[in-house]
């Protein structure tokens, strides 16, 4: 058992390299990944002094309320929407046969796929809160802010599932990512990134507790700014947990479904 795990480890970290490899290679990538961060806080920032928003209690806090919020739709993106980009592009460069053909398999080689976005996204998020620290002098709650790091590990585990689905769908259909950007702004909304999800209509207000968004953003938000939440973290880490021990499973079937339709309609290296 344990020289099979290593073995796994040791191809997930390959196809890790991989991708780390294909985007310090353009040399632009890094530097670009932090213009969009930077930009998004600063605009923010001279927002809040316009506002006076009772709700969060002061121009501040609703600062750190939004830079939270955008941390954690970098990490959900990068979770959700990345993987099935860049399988889109190995589908039309004609490299995603060799993960088919590979002792890794295609299902465990589409899911290291996802390991390299989000930790350049968990590297992102560390960036923005510490620039919004350093800069505009948004507090931060320590020590508890310690935590955020795993906390954001665990949401992104969650979310995972959500790439996975459009994964499959890719898989099936080669056009589900219009899809993504669908998905990516019902949960923005209806999760809180920017506004707080008390100022949803009642009849719209279930929605944020029916995925795994608003508890993560929530979990963060206490644990890096203290800010006003809506449930205990406990409570939060457990909702982010449920979710990913029901839909991971479920996620993990639908791909290799997806895949054997594929096989089956000889469609599977098709783009």
């Amino acid at each position: 058992m344990r020289p099979a795990l290593r073995a796994h480890a040791a191809a997930t970290l390959a196809v890790v390299e991989r991708d780390a490899r294909l985007f310090l290679s353009y040399r632009l990538r890094p530097l670009m990944l932090l213009v969009g961060p930077v930009t998004t806080v600063t605009l923010f920032y001279y927002v809040s002094r316009l506002l006076n928003p009772a709700a969060l209690g002061s121009a501040d806090g609703y600062f750190a309320y939004v830079v939270i919020g955008v941390v954690a739709l970098g990490v959900l993106t990068a979770a959700l929407g990345t993987t099935p980009v860049a399988l889109r592009q190995e589908l039309v460069a004609g490299t995603f046969e060799r993960l088919v053909l590979s002792p890794f398999g295609a299902i465990r080689g589409l899911t290291a796929m996802m390991v390299f976005p989000v930790v350049q996204a968990l590297f992102v998020a560390t960036f923005t809160v510490i620039y919004a620290a350093l800069v505009f002098g948004m507090e931060i709650s320590w020590p508890d802010a310690l935590l955020a790091g795993p906390a954001a590990l665990l949401g992104a585990i969650a979310f995972a599932p959500f790439g996975l689905l459009t994964i499959a769908g890719v898989m099936l259909v080669k056009q589900a990512l219009g899809g993504v950007s669908i998905l990516l702004t019902a949960m923005s909304i209806f999760a809180g990134v920017y506004f707080p999800v008390a100022l949803l209509p009642d009849a719209l207000r279930w929605v944020s507790e029916v995925q795994p968004f608003t508890p993560a953003l929530d979990l963060l938000r206490g644990l890096v700014s203290s800010a006003p939440t809506t449930s205990e973290p406990w409570l939060d880490v457990a909702k982010l947990v449920g979710f990913t021990l029901v839909l991971f499973p479920l996620s993990l079937w639908a791909l290799a479904r997806s895949l054997d339709i594929s096989r089956r309609r000889g469609t599977i290296i098709e783009y």
